[in-house]
């Protein structure tokens, strides 16, 4: 993979698929679609050090995942699991509905 295909991402061995351009950054940030949306979300809490003599950062750290986009998690609603007796019900209905429609 050619250095420039890489996304910058310290330990992130995807292919850049947009660059990022700030004024605070010496040139555009190849970044890959993940790290482009997560830095799009929240970009303030990443440790990006580049010399601007380089043509590419040295180190690129992103915030850590809980921070970026938001303060508290998300809680995720879980359907509730259907009990073993009410599916075994099911079962047997369904093939006494199949019987009977055959007859």
């Amino acid at each position: 993979m050619n250095a420039s295909d890489k996304c910058r991402v310290d330990e992130c061995d995807r292919r850049a698929a947009a660059s990022i351009v700030r004024d605070h950054l010496p040139g555009p940030l190849p970044l890959c679609l993940v790290h482009t949306e997560d830095f799009r979300m929240n970009g303030e809490g990443w440790n990006i050090a580049w010399d601007r003599a380089l043509a590419e950062p040295t180190s690129v750290t992103v915030a850590v995942a809980a921070v970026v986009g938001r303060q508290t998690p998300v809680p995720v609603a879980t359907p509730p699991a259907p009990s073993p007796d009410s599916t075994v019900q099911r079962v047997k209905s369904r093939l006494t509905a199949r019987r009977n429609s055959r007859r």
